[in-house]
């Protein structure tokens, strides 16, 4: 690679990240990493949709998907009607069952691997993602804890970690390791972290914040 070729990021996002931005942001990241998420494989999928548009390293990538046995899996990503399920994650119960039904879509992208554990998540991709559903409504129901304990809530990204963890799995196959996984956070993520920061600074030294 030259000086002046630019770098490009790959579309693996890590999932420590997920739990530190949904933590400083009290889970209000929680629908923008869903959305997120699922909207790089919309597009992605809906780019490579059409086999004749496609240049070399694309159909190579396709050719990746083929052989790890997920090819199909990820051609039906084209419509994920996030607008609408995104909305959902925002209601309560509800967004277990929505978050239940994309955990297991997700899950399917997980390419053949020596790992017994992705093998398994793979293989049982439903029941994968009803542990990844109940860990979560569980975690949530913390926020019902006396005093700042009911921070603890936050801990509910764990389980949106462990899927995202499923979709670099995907990622890193589909870009056959060429891009480096984004580690800083963007201006935008650090402005969050900050102002989450002082809002939890304030929350612990001023329980009339919280109501509790």
């Amino acid at each position: 690679m030259s000086e002046t070729e630019p770098i490009i990021d790959s579309k693996q996002q890590p999932a420590w990240h997920v739990v530190v931005l949904s933590i400083f942001s009290l889970c209000t990241y929680v629908p923008i990493w869903f959305y997120t998420a699922g909207s790089r494989l919309e597009k992605e999928a809906s780019r490579l949709k059409d086999e004749r548009t496609l240049d070399l390293a694309e159909k190579n990538a396709l050719a990746r998907l083929e052989r790890a046995g997920t090819r199909k899996a990820f051609t039906e990503m084209t419509d994920l009607h996030l607008i609408i399920s995104t909305f959902l994650m925002c209601l309560p119960v509800i967004n277990l069952f929505v978050l239940m039904r994309y955990a297991a879509k997700y899950a399917t992208l997980i390419p053949d691997s020596q790992d017994a554990y992705y093998n398994w998540v793979r293989n049982n991709p439903t029941f994968a993602a009803f542990l990844v559903a109940c860990t979560f409504g569980a975690l949530v129901l913390l926020n019902k804890l006396p005093g700042n304990w009911f921070l603890l809530f936050t801990l509910a990204s764990l389980p949106l970690a462990v899927v995202q963890s499923w979709l670099n799995k995907h990622w890193k196959n589909y870009e056959n390791e060429e891009y480096l996984a984004r580690q800083a956070f963007s201006p935008l993520e650090i402005l969050i972290i900050i102002a989450g920061a002082s809002l939890l600074g304030m929350i612990a030294i001023n329980p009339e914040i919280n109501g509790r």
